[in-house]
C-alpha cells in the first residue's frame, strides 16, 4: 500500500542545548567522550526479497486494497472495522496531553533521550497531509526523515540487500526489531538514513557502519516474536537536516488511545506471495491503533500460538486490506499526537499480511522506555 504525501517544508529541527559523546543530553555530571569520526562505509547493491516461509512471519511492507478517505478524514474504529466521519481535520483518536509527562530529555544515567515536549524531533520537513490511500503511490522524500533503512550482507551472494527499517530517536541511535539483529553480527548490517529509493542514491542518504548493538535479552522467550526490540549504535554521529531528524519517544501508555491513527513506512512487500515484490521507494499506509482487547479475542490473536503480551500492540484494520509486510520489520509505526510525531510501535509480526481479522502486531515501545535508556548506556 503507498501513501502520497504534499505539504510544506519546516525549518525546525532537534537542537538539544548540549548533547553528551552518545548524540544524547549531556549529563554535567559525568565526562564526555569523543564520537568516533569513522565514515568509511562500505559499498552496496541492491536485494531482492526473501520472504520467510513459515505463517508468522516478520513484517516489512504494504499490500494494498483500499480507497480510505485521506489527509482531514477521521477513522473511527468500532470494534475494529474502518468506519470514516466526515472531514473534520483532526484524526479522531487523538491523545490529548499525557499525564504524568516526563521533561524534554528522558534521564537515565548519562544519557537523555528527547521526548514530545520542547524539542523539534517528531516534526516532518513535509506535511502528513496524506492523499487517499491508494495503489500507485509513494511517500514524499523527507515525510519521515527518522526512517531508517538496515541493509544486510549476504556471504552466499556476496552483495548488500535490503534487510528490514528501523526508527532513528538520537544522534547515535536506531531502534528496530530484535529478530532482525539477533543472528547477525554487526559487520553485515549497514544503517542508511536519508533513504528514499532503494535502487539509487538520495540527495541526503547516509550510510553508517553499526558500531555496537543489543537487542532485548528476553526476546523470544514467550514466543518467537516476544520482546521483540533491539537498539543499534552507529558508527558516528548523525548531523540532522530535513531529511535526517529523530523521532520523539512516547511519554505514557495514555498515548495508546484505540483509534489514534498512525503511518506506518517502510520498503517491503506489496505482495506475500510475490517474494520479488519488494518496493523501491518509501512507502506508507495510515493504519488505526487497535485495543490489546479486541487484538487478544478468539476471532483475532487469541488462539494463536504466538499470544499478544504485554510489550506489544496492535493496529489496522480487521477487515484487512491494509498493512505491513515482509521487509518492513523493525520500522516505525509514527503517531501525531499534540502536532508531533511518536514513536508509539515498531512493525513485529502479524499472520500474513493484510489479512482479515489479522491486523499488524507491533513491539510497544513505551513498554520499554527503561530497557531502551540502559541499552543506550550500555553501548
Amino acid at each position: 500500500m503507498e501513501v502520497s504525501s504534499s505539504g510544506t517544508a519546516s525549518s525546525d529541527g532537534f537542537t538539544p542545548t548540549s548533547l553528551n559523546s552518545n548524540g544524547f543530553g549531556k549529563n554535567p555530571n559525568t565526562k564526555d567522550q569523543g564520537p568516533n569520526r569513522r565514515n568509511d562505509a562500505p559499498g552496496f547493491t541492491r536485494p531482492a526479497a526473501q520472504l520467510p516461509s513459515q505463517s508468522y512471519r516478520p513484517w516489512w511492507h504494504l499490500p494494498d486494497r483500499s480507497t480510505n478517505e485521506g489527509s482531514a478524514s477521521n477513522a473511527q474504529v468500532k470494534q475494529g472495522r474502518r468506519e470514516f466521519a466526515s472531514n473534520s481535520g483532526k484524526f479522531a483518536g487523538d491523545a490529548p496531553g499525557a499525564k504524568g509527562e516526563r521533561p524534554f530529555y528522558l534521564s537515565s544515567g548519562n544519557a537523555y533521550l528527547p521526548a514530545t515536549s520542547s524539542s523539534s524531533s517528531g516534526i516532518q520537513i513535509v506535511d502528513d497531509r496524506l492523499g487517499k490511500i491508494v495503489g500507485g503511490n509513494e511517500m514524499s522524500y523527507g515525510s519521515f526523515p527518522w526512517q531508517a533503512e538496515i541493509e544486510g550482507f549476504s556471504a552466499t551472494q556476496r552483495r548488500w540487500k535490503h534487510h528490514c527499517g528501523g526508527a532513528l530517536i538520537s544522534q547515535w541511535h536506531v531502534l528496530t526489531a530484535a529478530h532482525c539483529i539477533r543472528a547477525r553480527p554487526k559487520e553485515y548490517l549497514l544503517v542508511k538514513l536519508g533513504e528514499h529509493r532503494l535502487d539509487s542514491s538520495d540527495s541526503h542518504e547516509e550510510t553508517y557502519k553499526v558500531a555496537s548493538m543489543v537487542h532485548h535479552t528476553n526476546h523470544r522467550a514467550n514466543g518467537p516474536y516476544s520482546d521483540d526490540i533491539g537498539v543499534l549504535k552507529l558508527d558516528r554521529e548523525v548531523e540532522f537536516n530535513g531529511f535526517i531528524k529523530p523521532i520523539c519517544l512516547p511519554q505514557s501508555d495514555d498515548q495508546y488511545v484505540p483509534g489514534t491513527v498512525c503511518t506506518v513506512t517502510g520498503w517491503g512487500l506489496q505482495n506475500d506471495k510475490d517474494s520479488t515484490s519488494l518496493s523501491k521507494t518509501l512507502l506508507g499506509a495510515k493504519v488505526p491503533v487497535i485495543s490489546s482487547e479486541i487484538c487478544k479475542q478468539d476471532a483475532v490473536y487469541g488462539k494463536r500460538s504466538q499470544k499478544i503480551l504485554e510489550g506489544m500492540m496492535c493496529a489496522g484494520y480487521l477487515d484487512g486490506g491494509i498493512d505491513a509486510c515482509g521487509g518492513d520489520s523493525g520500522g516505525p509505526l509514527s503517531c501525531k499526537i499534540n502536532g508531533r510525531y511518536v514513536l508509539l510501535g515498531l512493525v513485529s509480526w502479524g499472520d500474513g499480511c493484510a489479512r482479515r481479522d489479522r491486523p499488524g502486531v507491533y513491539v510497544k515501545v513505551s513498554h520499554y522506555l527503561d530497557w531502551i535508556m540502559k541499552s543506550v548506556d550500555s553501548l
